[in-house]
């Protein structure tokens, strides 16, 4: 929406008043404008090795000290903090949602768990730690 309202100010600017609105080609491109800039909100990484994760902040999943879920309007997300003091937030389902991702990250987890990571209620409970005799 920046990209389209920024178009039809300088449109609006340079032409001193509306008449550009009866060009098509500037219609198409304030519509080519607004398509980018959709289409760059909609666009996440995150990725995974055998003893890391990132997603916006890179930490080490067999070092976590914490490992916390919490609840939110559109789902829960997923808040791993490592002994460097790193701390990545994720939304659980979209991590979920790539199993390969998710078995690294769910490993990384376990041990940290076992090694002593503190873990909140929501996480015993999501991660069904309970379930696999760790909770």
């Amino acid at each position: 929406m920046v990209f389209v309202s920024f178009g039809v100010a300088i449109y609006t600017f340079e032409d001193g008043g509306f008449g550009w609105t009866g060009h098509w080609l500037l219609w198409l491109l304030l519509a080519g404008a607004g398509w980018l800039g959709y289409a760059s909100g909609h666009y996440h990484v995150m990725s995974a090795g055998a003893d890391w994760f990132r997603d916006g902040q890179f930490i080490k999943t067999y070092e976590l000290t914490s490992v916390r879920i919490s609840g939110y309007a559109g789902g829960w997300n997923l808040i791993l903090k490592d002994k460097d003091g790193r701390e990545a937030t994720t939304h659980y389902a979209r991590l979920q949602s790539n199993p390969r991702l998710w078995d690294l990250v769910y490993n990384g987890i376990l041990h940290s768990i076992c090694d002593g990571a503190s873990v909140n209620r929501d996480a015993v409970i999501k991660l069904r730690l309970d379930k696999i005799g760790l909770y």
